[in-house]
């Protein structure tokens, strides 16, 4: 095959966004490749198509997919050789919830056999700690479900983060917020999963969703593809981690019980690329420096400069998880940071250079 075209297989349902989002994943490596690319939504290649690999998400019971193997013919089978990390799905919906000030959650979810439910509920669960009261709804119709489900939710102690573990149903706890007359997102704010832009911005209010990493994964896979094109072992499968919540309406609150602190800490969200002075800072909070310094601590146990850091740290993951191109310096610049000072803050808050961090979560390792 050397020199040869390959001819590559890919099977993703393009009606979804998982789907679109791995095949543009997979189009990276096969346009750096310059691989010829058969698309199907799903099943098998066409009549008299022999390929000389395949990647997406196939079904494992297809005949095709073992007399493939039992050829030689390299395969990788998307959510089996390259997983997502699940249970970091609901951690991320809740580290998104206690960064707004919410200490209590919940979650809601239905009764059915999806896979990748639980270990989001449980990451979620884990991730705020304490208690973390679940409702599990059945299928009912909705006045039903309503005065089934309704006292749950009513009883909920308030202000309260709910997760769903994905966007249908996190739709259906804000329609039922709604229609009882709960404040979303003053009194109860929901978090989706998936970020699904026909759900979220079609529910009752645009719903907040944890973004998913389907490109790093189909990214991922068609590297996979390439090892083993190259008569290389694939390794053992490869893990990609959600990057964070896409926030909008339906968690867009700031809850602290000091104004002052609330009005600061409003600032650094809003200008946190700026050159940020501490007495600046005061001014907005209506302090001076010394008791706002003080009164952050007591309120959020941490300091104004921790604060700044994590918040513009969490805005670069974003960048480094949704631009796998762009450079790291850019995103330094892009938080108000030099590259130096942005390599430091980077490690202190996760514990990896960025370009590693990156690297964990499937995209590229730019680190000019």
């Amino acid at each position: 095959m050397a020199g040869a075209m390959r001819t590559l297989l890919v099977v993703a349902d393009q009606t979804n966004r998982y789907g679109r989002d791995a095949l543009a994943g997979i189009d990276e490596v096969a346009r750096s490749e310059r691989w010829r690319v058969v698309l199907v939504d799903r099943g098998g290649p066409p009549p008299g198509l022999v390929p000389d690999g395949a990647v997406g998400f196939i079904e494992r019971s297809l005949p095709w997919l073992a007399t493939a193997r039992q050829r030689g013919v390299p395969t990788v089978v998307l959510d089996e050789d390259v997983t997502i990390d699940q249970a970091e799905v609901g951690a991320c919906a809740a580290r998104h919830l206690r960064e707004s000030g919410l200490e209590r959650g919940a979650t809601v979810t239905f009764a059915d056999t999806n896979p990748c439910f639980a270990p989001r509920l449980a990451g979620f669960a884990e991730a705020m700690g304490g208690d973390c009261p679940g409702y599990v709804l059945q299928d009912l119709p909705w006045e039903r479900q309503l005065t089934a489900f309704g006292p749950w939710l009513r009883a909920l102690p308030r202000p309260v983060g709910i997760f769903a573990p994905n966007d249908h149903i996190a739709g259906i706890v804000l329609k039922g917020c709604v229609e009882l007359g709960l404040a979303v997102p003053g009194e109860v704010a929901v978090v989706g999963a998936d970020d699904d832009l026909r759900v979220c911005l079609g529910a009752a209010l645009p719903l907040s969703s944890v973004r998913m990493p389907h490109q790093a994964q189909g990214r991922e896979g068609a590297l996979r593809l390439r090892r083993l094109f190259a008569g290389e072992a694939a390794g053992p499968p490869a893990v990609v981690r959600p990057g964070s919540v896409c926030p909008r309406l339906s968690s867009d609150v700031l809850h602290c019980a000091d104004e002052a602190v609330a009005r600061a800490l409003g600032w650094i969200r809003r200008c946190y690329a700026a050159p940020l002075g501490i007495d600046a800072l005061a001014a907005e909070a209506g302090l001076n420096r010394r008791t706002l310094e003080r009164r952050f601590r007591s309120v959020l146990g941490r300091s104004i400069h921790d604060e700044l850091r994590r918040v513009r740290i969490a805005q670069a993951q974003e960048l480094l998880g949704r631009e796998a191109d762009l450079p790291v310096a850019a995103v330094a610049a892009a938080v108000g940071l030099s590259a130096s000072a942005f390599t430091t803050a980077f490690l202190v808050e996760t514990g990896l250079s960025p370009g590693a961090w990156r690297g964990a979560r499937g995209g590229a390792l730019t680190e000019r």
